[in-house]
């Protein structure tokens, strides 16, 4: 691992425990960075994948781990635009069920997510690991809570007692 990678891994590690964080204390918060990560995520692979679709085989294959080498050396080298694509797509489903504020919807949507965060981990550093299991474990904590989150109310003021 290069020094030049210490700062964005020290980062991403950051941010998923913060994530976690918020998974644990304010989950609806966390339901909508999480959606709004994935869009910006679905976004950047499909740019990516029609404009430079060699990066991901350049950034990700040096760094991984077991087979996962021979995937991105063998097929992803092969088909890089249209499998990046297929993931841009399943990304911004994934973000739509998630933000869709409905219980079933969101918790399929947090399961997924958090399966995509463990499938990505054998990317070792190139996926910033372990922020993606602490992101995968920030999503885990999603499916418990009861969804559609109502937003906070105030509570009414107490009515004054009249003295008699």
């Amino acid at each position: 691992m290069t020094s030049a990678l210490l700062l964005p891994l020290f980062l991403a590690n950051a941010l998923s425990v913060a994530f976690f964080i918020l998974a644990l204390y304010w989950p609806d918060r966390a339901r909508r960075i999480a959606g709004g990560g994935f869009v910006v995520a679905s976004l950047v692979n499909a740019t990516l994948a029609v404009f430079n679709p060699q990066i991901y085989v350049r950034v990700f294959g040096p760094y991984a781990v077991g087979i996962y080498k021979d995937v991105i050396y063998g097929l992803l080298a092969k088909a890089t635009t249209r499998l990046v694509l297929a993931l841009a797509v399943w990304q911004l489903i994934v973000a739509a069920i998630i933000l869709i504020n409905s219980t079933e919807y969101v918790r399929l949507g947090c399961v997924a997510m958090a399966i995509f965060f463990l499938g990505v981990s054998p990317l070792g550093v190139g996926s910033a690991f372990p922020s993606t299991l602490i992101l995968a474990a920030g999503m885990l904590v999603l499916v418990r809570h009861r969804w559609p989150i109502q937003p906070e109310t105030p509570a009414p003021e107490p009515r004054a007692r009249m003295k008699v």
